[in-house]
């Protein structure tokens, strides 16, 4: 049993082995809603199971501005995250230093940014209307933060 939160805020996953080497997870949040995938590797049921989740999450969610502060500060948890800041009053918008980057989101416009940090300069690397986001398009942005270049 993988406990609730740790791979998307309000989801509870599970997983079994049904048959040598072949694992079913399953997945369901607080509303009722689930998500189901099988497979011979754990480590991709997770990240296939994690992507369905987020999916009905961003396609559910009264806040999405929310959603996605608490799901990439999951994500990229850590010591690494050096500040976070959301902020309920403007708009939703909110902050996370990673690193020399940090994801910035700009409640009033939609855009969730990705900047990296040259010479004191913060230069925009990534940029994404989160009224058009998906999990793909999200696992390039944490790919983009996690990212030593």
């Amino acid at each position: 049993m993988i406990e609730k939160d740790q791979l998307v805020p309000g989801w509870w996953f599970s997983y079994e082995e049904l048959s040598a080497g072949h694992y079913v997870l399953t997945g369901r949040d607080q509303h009722g809603h689930s998500i189901s995938c099988d497979g011979a590797e754990v480590s991709k049921l997770l990240e296939t199971g994690r992507d369905y989740a987020v999916n009905i999450a961003l396609q559910i969610s009264r806040n999405k501005q929310k959603f996605l502060y608490e799901y990439l500060r999951l994500r990229l948890g850590g010591d690494n995250i050096t500040e976070s800041r959301y902020e309920e009053k403007v708009f939703g918008s909110w902050i996370i230093h990673y690193l020399n980057r940090r994801i910035v989101l700009d409640g009033k416009e939609s855009l969730l940014i990705v900047e990296v940090q040259n010479d004191g300069i913060w230069e925009e690397i990534v940029v994404e209307d989160i009224r058009s986001i998906t999990p793909e398009k999200l696992n390039g942005l944490v790919n983009k933060t996690e990212a030593k270049e």
